[in-house]
């Protein structure tokens, strides 16, 4: 199912008329530019976690991981790094963000109603779900440690790895010292005796609408 050119992996596909009829339409074609959680790296880690010990044995567990599956998350790595990655980004300070978020969602990050602001501006903005997830691929393929042919060498993983736990630290951390996605200027609304607070839904969008998520609707929608 991967891209052998670009290491896209296509997310999964309503199928069939009835399945069709329950997703908006906006959300059933394929985007190549679109992109879901690395969560099949939580497996692989627990694989090289159980198979301590036998992990570099002939045959072993490490093996297959090196020369076939190794190759295949480099391209996925290169395909996030390049889809994924703010305007704004320099080659040495790339910085993540789900490409194709809205106001209302962001349903290929996993975390769809997860409010980021209603203001969006994908050149500006660097998410830390999404920076952490690069993180943990790093380091995966770090664990790995492959010499196949097609993967790019452990020092290179080494460097992305402290290339992006150096943004989340000097970047991505509020003034109450906690990881906060960088989101731009946004909406903030001010109640009289109470501070300012981020507008974090769109005003037009609400919960409970009979109808909102209709594929014959043809506003933003918001799905749950």
């Amino acid at each position: 199912m991967q891209d052998p050119q670009s290491g896209w992996i296509p997310r999964e596909a309503a199928l069939g008329p009835r399945q069709q009829s329950r997703v908006p339409r906006q959300f059933l074609p394929q985007d190549r530019t679109i992109a879901n959680p690395p969560a099949l790296l939580l497996t692989i880690r627990s694989i090289i976690a159980e198979s301590k010990g036998i992990f570099d044995t002939v045959e072993s567990v490490g093996s297959i991981l090196r020369t076939l599956v190794a190759p295949h998350l480099d391209g996925w790595y290169d395909f996030l790094d390049k889809t994924q990655a703010s305007p704004f980004s320099t080659s040495s300070t790339r910085c993540p963000r789900w490409t194709g978020r809205t106001a209302a969602h962001n349903l290929a990050s996993g975390l769809d109603d997860y409010p980021r602001g209603v203001l969006v501006d994908e050149g500006l903005e660097c998410h830390v779900d999404l920076t952490s997830w690069m993180v943990l691929f790093a380091d995966t393929m770090v664990k790995i440690n492959s010499t196949a042919v097609g993967v790019r060498p452990t020092r290179f993983w080494q460097g992305e790895r402290e290339r992006l736990q150096s943004l989340l630290r000097t970047k991505m951390v509020n003034e109450k010292g906690m990881f906060s996605d960088l989101i731009g200027r946004q909406i903030v609304v001010k109640r009289k005796g109470k501070a300012g607070s981020l507008l974090s839904r769109p005003p037009w969008v609400g919960r409970g609408m009979a109808g909102q998520c209709s594929p014959m609707n043809g506003i933003e929608c918001d799905p749950y």
